[in-house]
């Protein structure tokens, strides 16, 4: 804090000081924790952390994991704090939080020294909290210049028994084994494919290029060019999953939807954005998939290989072909989550054992 702030929080009485940073923070803070100061009889779950900044795929995980919850048809009601009010609130939400409460932690790329706030934001809750803590499906990704010192926090924060931690590729699920003992440690694929959302949509005849412009990127203006002859012959549109604005809880779904349906009324949608990919997968809309410089786009494919052929990742961008581009329109499909429904299965049975205990 600066000073100026520290001198005006001398001078307010602690009731008025917290409703200043309610308003400029978020104005939701108020109906949250009073909601759940006013469920404290019982066991609850909490899910701690989630994003309010404009990344659609987060968004599109905060909304998964409800409804992933909502088909569990646990006993314990559900509560979201996202990361600004955590942040903000920190003291407040540490006394109302139970020891029996169940917190769950979104899923996502944060265990990456590449975001760091997000990563340390899951290591400080899990340092805080004894409670059981399940930390939705993540991939783990460490740079070149990833500083020894986060491999050590990482180790402190998960070597825990009531730390429970499921992750979405096989690197992420052979890195964690390696540096952590007796955690449980399991393997699904992204949240997102267990959205409830139906988008049942007429396609319009437009390609979606969405392709990333920031630390993740991993294509050079080559493939660019390679790409933009690839598709000339089509009405090409640019877009992207994440726009600079903020996202309240309450208007979440609603803007999700929104964007994902742009990806359902497309033919085709070429992406090195895992969203991008998955929006694709869950619309049943043709994609054209590369990977991203922190391999979470290959990883994620890897448990999905073969079971949606319109989906299509390429390690090679050079030998798709205008042929291979027509074909790969007409594979178009309604999304069918049933087929991954087994592979979620340790996660549902985790979530009925803990609200049960």
């Amino acid at each position: 804090m600066t000073k100026a702030i520290l001198w005006i929080k001398s001078k307010l009485n602690r009731k008025l000081w917290f409703y200043i940073r309610a308003f400029f923070v978020s104005p939701d803070v108020l109906y949250i924790l009073r909601k759940l100061k006013k469920n404290d009889e019982k066991k609850r779950i909490v899910i701690l952390g989630t994003s309010e900044y404009g990344n659609f795929g987060d968004h599109a995980i905060s909304e998964a994991i409800l409804d992933f919850i909502d088909s569990c048809e646990l006993n314990s009601k559900v509560f979201e704090i996202n990361g600004a009010i955590y942040k903000a609130f920190r003291k407040e939400v540490i006394k109302i939080i139970h020891k029996d409460d169940i917190i769950i932690l979104p899923g996502g790329g944060w265990l990456s020294d590449i975001y760091k706030e997000d990563s340390d934001l899951i290591f400080e809750v899990c340092n805080l909290f004894e409670n059981e803590i399940v930390i939705f499906p993540q991939t783990v990704y460490f740079s070149n210049n990833c500083p020894h010192n986060y491999y050590d926090k990482l180790q402190k924060a998960f070597q825990k028994e009531n730390i429970h931690i499921f992750v979405r590729d096989q690197n992420s699920f052979k890195l964690l084994n390696r540096m952590l003992i007796n955690v449980d440690i399991k393997l699904t694929p992204d949240i997102v494919t267990c959205i409830s959302e139906k988008f049942n949509v007429k396609r319009k005849e437009k390609i979606l290029l969405c392709l990333r412009q920031d630390a993740e990127k991993n294509i050079n203006y080559d493939v660019e060019v390679f790409l933009s002859n690839l598709l000339n012959n089509y009405c090409v549109e640019q877009y992207s999953t994440v726009e600079n604005i903020l996202i309240k809880i309450k208007n979440r779904r609603k803007k999700m939807r929104k964007k994902i349906y742009e990806v359902a009324e497309s033919q085709l949608i070429v992406t090195d954005r895992l969203h991008g990919m998955l929006f694709a997968l869950i619309t049943g809309t043709p994609c054209i998939a590369l990977d991203n410089s922190t391999h979470k786009v290959s990883g994620v494919y890897a448990e999905l290989d073969n079971l949606y052929p319109y989906i299509r990742y390429v390690e090679d961008i050079w030998t798709i072909t205008p042929d291979s581009v027509i074909e790969l329109i007409g594979k178009a499909n309604a999304y069918d989550k049933s087929i991954l429904k087994d592979m979620f299965s340790p996660l549902e049975k985790l979530l009925k054992e803990l609200d049960e205990s």
